[in-house]
């Protein structure tokens, strides 16, 4: 099946060899129908199907900093993902000004997704086919999360560093809240591109803002580096009584503050903490945790500018980019190679 047949041929079912393509050479793959397993007619390279994943080789190579990325998260998604929230009332906003409209009957890639909860919320809304890829254990909670949707999503332990997705085979490519933890932004954004349907295709960022955000990245730095040595749990517990202090500056300053002369805006990380961080229709507590434990965990955090992004971008060859700075701390990217792309569906 060529690339255009995966995208217009909307009752056959999509296969692995319609996604992949060899990560050593690039070359087509085919399938081995009793164990599932890819190979490369080219090169000889296996691609192991265990347990419902294909899993590419070396998923964390690279340097060390890299690799702990990896894991922190992939621990991390295992031991929570039962008890964090479905970013239902998140997701939509956070990636403005698309609609839900747009990725129906759509072939997308989830990049960096985690245990799936975003890869789920774009088969709700009718995706035809989502290739879930993460570079962390965390796919394995992604297998148990998505199992109701198994005929719709195929899983893949990748590095997005080197992603092995065949080359204009995708009509959305989503990476959000990643890309400014892989420490190669323009590479990634050049995977992507490749990716994607030379034609009309799009690609959905959030990333953290440099915009807003100098000084939280500066105490974020200093923290991480303070709780170094005192081991995952101990780290988690440090997100506990950072969610306590942030919970008490929220309801006990903040909160009367605008109410009294009507603020928000003006106070640092208002909007941010009342409209969203506290409000339970976006987030739960152990959504908080998780977040905060993210931060001091995570060995690569980035941020970028809206310069930076639109210039990245072009240089991918998108013609259309939509930026919104969401909550005036992130930027919410939607980008085409369509220049007449609205985004809406």
């Amino acid at each position: 099946m060529n690339q255009t047949s995966v995208r217009s041929t909307l009752q056959a079912p999509i296969g692995p060899t319609d996604l992949f393509v060899c990560p050593r050479c690039g070359g087509d793959l085919d399938e081995n129908r009793a164990s599932g397993n890819l190979s490369c007619g080219g090169c000889g390279t296996i691609i192991r199907f265990e347990n419902g994943i294909y899993v590419f080789e070396a998923v964390v190579s690279g340097d060390y900093d890299i690799k702990k990325t990896i894991s922190a998260f992939g621990r991390r998604w295992n031991a929570v993902f039962k008890r964090m929230g479905a970013l239902t009332e998140f997701f939509l906003p956070s990636i403005q000004p698309v609609r839900k409209e747009l990725f129906r009957d759509k072939v997308i890639v989830d990049g960096g997704g985690g245990f799936g909860r975003l890869s789920k919320l774009m088969l709700d809304y009718g995706a035809r086919h989502v290739v879930l890829v993460d570079a962390s254990d965390g796919v394995y909670a992604a297998r148990e999360y998505l199992a109701p949707y198994r005929d719709r999503v195929t899983i893949v332990r990748a590095n997005l560093l080197n992603p092995p997705l065949k080359v204009g085979a995708f009509d959305i490519f989503l990476c959000h809240g990643v890309l400014h933890h892989t420490g190669a932004p323009r590479r990634v954004l050049g995977n992507i591109a490749r990716a994607l349907d030379p034609a009309r295709g799009i690609t959905i960022l959030w990333v953290y803002a440099k915009e807003g955000n100098r000084l939280l990245a500066r105490l974020i730095a200093t923290a991480r580096t303070a709780c170094a040595s005192i081991g995952d749990k101990g780290r988690w517990m440090v997100a506990s009584v950072v969610d306590f202090l942030f919970w008490v500056l929220t309801n006990a300053v903040y909160r009367p503050l605008d109410r009294l002369f009507g603020i928000k805006g003006k106070l640092y990380y208002g909007e941010y903490f009342m409209d969203f961080l506290y409000d339970s229709a976006f987030n739960n507590r152990v959504d908080r945790l998780q977040m905060y434990h993210d931060f001091l965990t995570t060995r690569i955090v980035e941020y970028y500018s809206r310069n930076e992004l639109e210039a990245w971008l072009r240089a991918a060859g998108f013609k259309k980019i939509s930026l919104h700075f969401y909550r005036r701390q992130s930027w919410s990217v939607a980008a085409s190679f369509d220049p007449d792309e609205n985004f809406s569906g």
